[in-house]
């Protein structure tokens, strides 16, 4: 709750540069970031694009089943990986 309230009032979560800072917060693992997006994009704050990019580059459960198997290179190949996808397909969107 106290996240939403944080980017409600960012500017980057409906310009331009929406896409881009979904991916990139996507890409962060950590819990809940999805619903909170998910609960901005409910009131509006949000733009599609930014939704989607940030569904894209979410992995939560990937890196501690990576990270307990040893595998950091496909950990971040994964990661990398997800963040173009979810830059390339939330700017097609937007």
């Amino acid at each position: 709750n106290k996240a939403s309230k944080k980017f409600e009032k960012s500017s980057l979560l409906s310009g331009k540069l929406s896409p881009l800072f979904a991916s990139i917060m996507g890409t962060v693992p950590q819990c809940g970031f999805s619903v909170v997006m998910t609960d901005l994009f409910s009131k509006k704050k949000l733009s599609v694009a930014a939704l989607i990019a940030v569904y894209l580059a979410t992995s939560d459960e990937a890196v501690p089943i990576l990270l307990s198997n040893g595998k950091i290179a496909d950990l971040l190949m994964l990661m990398l990986t997800k963040f173009v996808l979810a830059l390339v397909i939330g700017y097609i969107i937007y």
